[in-house]
């Protein structure tokens, strides 16, 4: 067992997720990440939760759409390529959760009218491109995993993946 692994055993239970702005004290696996998004797409109407694929061990990627699909300008947020890039994921969640509470309660963020910005842009953020790097990095490489000894085999024999 990873170290890590304790830490992200606990991570739901100390997370009120009746907040306004929910805080991220813990890094977020593939799994927790999915319980926040689920949150975000129940709590705002106006965000979409949609998904590219799945990954190679079949976990779901997400993509969160916020703004107007037919709008002129779209950007695209892209966290996590990489398993140790995990902190991008918790800043991605932090954008979305800003944004949408600015937006719902009619605030201004960075000085930015929101309703303006939802109306003339669509932000496509996917928070976790990488979910299977992430959790194997907080977790290591389960022995069931299929992929197992080509992973080991590019991490240079190690099956310590929480360096670089």
């Amino acid at each position: 067992m990873n170290s890590n692994d304790n830490l992200n055993e606990t991570n739901e239970s100390i997370v009120d997720f009746e907040r306004a702005l929910l805080d991220f004290v813990r890094p977020p696996d593939s799994e927790i990440l999915m319980k926040y998004l689920e949150v975000f797409a129940d709590r705002y109407n106006f965000l979409s939760l949609e998904y590219l694929g799945t990954s190679i061990l079949g976990k779901r990627i997400p993509i969160v759409k916020l703004g107007d699909d037919r709008a002129e300008r779209q950007i695209m947020y892209i966290g996590a390529h990489h398993g140790m890039e995990w902190i991008t994921s918790i800043i991605l969640l932090r954008f979305i959760n800003e944004y949408c509470e600015n937006l719902r309660s009619d605030n201004r963020m960075f000085n930015i009218n929101m309703k303006y910005l939802y109306k003339s842009r669509l932000l496509c953020i996917i928070p976790m491109l990488n979910p299977d790097g992430v959790d194997m990095q907080l977790h290591g490489i389960s022995p069931d995993n299929p992929i197992k000894d080509r992973v080991i085999s590019m991490n240079g024999g190690s099956e310590n993946f929480s360096k670089f």
